[in-house]
């Protein structure tokens, strides 16, 4: 039972990492699931079966891809970290992370060009941006506390 499960998992992780590259790549309208299923050692019929379709599965990859930087940020210790450093740590994790993720950025562009579409669709995804919000709020107000930023600075 144990090794169906790696299996499941292994194919779930397969199927994700090569929809982000065809998603990326040929934006959500021009990737074709047979050619996904193509890159992969599984069949169209798996795709269906984990993910529900072409939709499932985009939105699938656009968890995973903003749980990748939710996931770093979470990594940051800005708790004792004066808060202009802990904001230059922020936004120096941020852009680490879209230059080391060009699939991301383009994953972002794609679903701005659907006007969020589909990652309103993603229940997960409103709890899981919560951390970063809080963590940008607490720097903020530590830092209108201490001086070093102005009253009328909020994150927007």
């Amino acid at each position: 039972m144990a090794e169906a499960r790696r299996d499941a998992e292994r194919t779930r992780s397969e199927l994700l990492a090569v929809a982000t590259e065809v998603f990326a790549e040929e934006g959500f309208s021009g990737a074709r699931v047979d050619d996904i299923a193509a890159r992969t050692r599984t069949t169209k019929r798996m795709i269906y079966y984990y993910f529900g379709g072409k939709e499932g599965l985009y939105r699938a990859v656009l968890e995973e891809a903003y749980r990748g930087i939710r996931e770093a940020e979470r990594a940051i210790d800005v708790d004792h970290a004066d808060p202009v450093d802990a904001i230059r740590a922020l936004a120096e994790l941020t852009f680490d992370h879209h230059v080391g993720h060009e699939a991301f950025i383009r994953l972002v562009a794609i679903e701005n060009i659907h006007r969020g579409e589909f990652i309103r669709q993603i229940e997960g995804l409103r709890t899981l941006s919560q951390p970063a919000k809080g963590l940008l709020d607490e720097i903020l107000e530590r830092g209108r506390a201490a001086g070093v930023f102005r009253s009328d600075v909020h994150r927007s």
